[in-house]
């Protein structure tokens, strides 16, 4: 009796750990299920703002370059569609998107027209300073935006920030070269036109270690992580 008694006493004390443990199993288990749910909420938010971020950047980057391709279309003229074909490319010739290209062919080209250049060649000579900030900014190891801004100061006259990028412009140099290229220089300051042209000139001569530069070592970790950010 006294073993029936101990037997009994044991059933029912395993089956209340029994019951108690199916009962933490059981809580455990609404805990993982509510984490569960928290995380994929959250991996769903995450994901839902990074696509609405991404689809807002898309939208903008389309209108950047639609806007660029105005600023072409009205700065070059008839001239605008080689400065297009040009773009095309731009990612892995110039390790810029398509819209910062047209962007920046279209302020060199501003510059070259107010100071008098055609249509035409102010495009031939926008485009190949695009290309060289691409090849100077490899070459120097530095931003293709840095580099337009340096060459758009010095086709602008302010020549500091080119000596960065080995290019080194002054009044005597660059009337110089204004008269190696055939223009009539007369004392005094140098005709906005002929002074651009010698800057021109005198910036391609000084870049011709750098030029092509981006081509030679676009498999290069550093020009890999521009292409793609492009």
């Amino acid at each position: 009796m006294p073993q029936g008694r101990n037997l009994a006493i044991n059933l029912v004390v395993r089956s209340k750990q029994a019951s108690k443990q199916l009962n933490q199993f059981e809580t455990r288990t609404q805990r993982l299920g509510r984490a569960l749910k928290v995380g994929l909420a959250a991996g769903a938010t995450a994901a839902g703002v990074a696509i609405t971020r991404f689809a807002g950047q898309s939208i903008t980057a389309a209108s950047d370059a639609n806007e660029a391709m105005n600023k072409v279309n009205e700065v070059f003229g008839d001239a605008a569609g080689s400065v297009k074909k040009f773009a095309d490319s731009s990612v892995t010739d110039l390790a810029l998107s398509e819209g910062a290209a047209l962007e920046a062919a279209g302020s060199f080209g501003n510059l070259f027209t107010s100071f008098g250049v055609g249509q035409r060649e102010a495009a031939g000579m926008s485009t190949e300073l695009v290309q060289l900030a691409a090849d100077l900014a490899s070459f120097n190891n530095t931003t293709v935006e840095d580099a337009i801004r340096a060459l758009s100061s010095g086709i602008s006259g302010e020549m500091e920030a080119l000596k960065r990028f080995g290019i080194t412009l002054s009044d005597v140099r660059l009337r110089a070269e204004a008269t190696a290229l055939g223009f009539d220089v007369a004392k005094g300051a140098l005709d906005p036109l002929i002074k651009s042209q010698a800057a021109y000139s005198l910036i391609m001569k000084d870049s011709t270690n750098a030029q092509g530069d981006l081509a030679r070592t676009s498999d290069g970790l550093a020009n890999t992580q521009k292409i793609l950010g492009a």
